[in-house]
């Protein structure tokens, strides 16, 4: 009798094992676009190891299934109270070679790569360089647009219109401009303004990219090498860089963008300028970045705090834009400040919610994926 308990014993232990492998393991396919949405890579801090917590534990798994259940291609990474919680890599870096995405790929960051610009011009502020009531003309004294100040590049209230719509109309569309070309053809074709300077708010990647100009003439150095050795290498960002014609030569771990039908997208002639796109990163280079900020090793708390102040009067709701940053009043009064970009497929979003240091970073290289994932992975974390 007690010889068959204990068979009895074992075989309950041993289906409970087996099933627990079958269960955990991890599945793969490439057959169909959408059945690449597979675990990668995942890691949770160790910390949490440590304090075993459960708590955190469920939220990873509805984060998780979260995710599978959008049909997600890309990287990303969730963070809480300064502690990564999640990060995973999901889909392809290049569909049509079935190249699989890994935790380290480089994204193209599009208008994410604002804050960076915003952060340069704090420390051109910091460092008594310049101040963000000056004009232009400071700076670039032919510039023939009057009374347009820092302040209004960086909230987007320039009245400037977009350069990649006039330069398809006074250039060749072939050779490659970069920020200074970018202010030159301004001075010598003076192309049409929508408005007068600070008259409304009007979203500019013209007036970023004027800015990043800004502090080349400043610093006496290509804003990517300003950069790297300001900003990038003080931080450990060593995934980080700016694109220039040539950079991605000697790159292997980059992501391509594609457009929704999973075209791959490539470059063109305004790919030279930087300030309102241009950067490449990774997701924990990004979370570096993120705590960095906190760290005040880059630029002081109370100069970020006046980049995160909504700088739009005419906003009436609770979204606004400050210096790089997009703003957004929660229901319980806490900040988030966040931004998304779009360029040459790549769709990426980076939020931080200073309150309780939380992050989210998305990097996607497919357009199309729902970004209400944003704020339900927020809702997850206060849960």
């Amino acid at each position: 009798m007690q010889h068959t308990f204990l068979k009895i014993i074992w075989w309950v232990l041993a289906s409970l094992m087996l099933s627990c492998g079958v269960k955990n393991e991890v599945k793969t396919t490439t057959a169909k676009p959408h059945e690449a949405y597979h675990l990668i890579d995942v890691e949770l801090d160790k910390s949490y190891y440590v304090l075993k917590d459960i708590h955190a534990t469920g939220k990873i798994k509805k984060i998780e299934t979260l995710l599978q259940k959008k049909y997600f291609n890309g990287c990303i990474l969730v963070a809480q109270e300064g502690v990564v919680l999640y990060k995973n890599a999901f889909g392809y870096a290049n569909y049509s070679k079935r190249e699989p995405l890994n935790i380290n790929t480089d994204f193209q960051l599009a208008s994410v790569s604002k804050q960076f610009t915003a952060v340069a011009i704090m420390m051109m502020k910091e460092q008594g360089k310049l101040d963000y009531e000056d004009n232009i003309n400071k700076f670039y004294p032919n510039f023939p647009y009057k009374n347009i100040t820092i302040r209004m590049l960086l909230t987007h209230r320039s009245g400037l219109s977009e350069y990649m719509w006039f330069c398809d109309h006074i250039t060749d569309r072939k050779t490659p401009i970069n920020n200074q070309d970018l202010i030159q053809l301004m001075i010598d074709k003076r192309p049409g303004i929508n408005f007068s300077p600070d008259r409304r708010h009007d979203y500019s990647n013209t007036g970023y990219a004027i800015l990043a100009a800004i502090v080349e003439k400043l610093t006496g150095m290509p804003f990517p090498a300003f950069m790297q050795s300001n900003v990038f290498e003080p931080l450990g960002m060593n995934n980080t860089f700016i694109f220039t014609f040539g950079s991605l030569n000697n790159k292997t771990n980059i992501a391509t963008g594609h457009l929704s039908n999973w075209f791959p997208s490539g470059h063109d002639y305004l790919d030279g300028i930087s300030g309102d796109k241009g950067v490449y990163s990774c997701v924990n280079d990004l979370f570096k970045w993120d705590q960095g900020l906190y760290s005040g090793k880059i630029v002081k708390l109370s100069t970020l705090e006046e980049a995160y102040t909504p700088a739009n009067k005419e906003f009436k709701g609770k979204r606004n834009y400050g210096f790089g940053w997009r703003t957004n009043i929660q229901d319980d009064d806490s900040k988030v400040v966040f931004h998304a970009g779009l360029w040459h497929g790549f769709c990426p979003y980076f939020a931080r919610r200073p309150c309780d240091k939380s992050t989210i970073i998305v990097l996607s290289n497919k357009r199309g994926w729902d970004a209400s994932v944003v704020s339900k992975i927020f809702k997850i974390l206060d849960e």
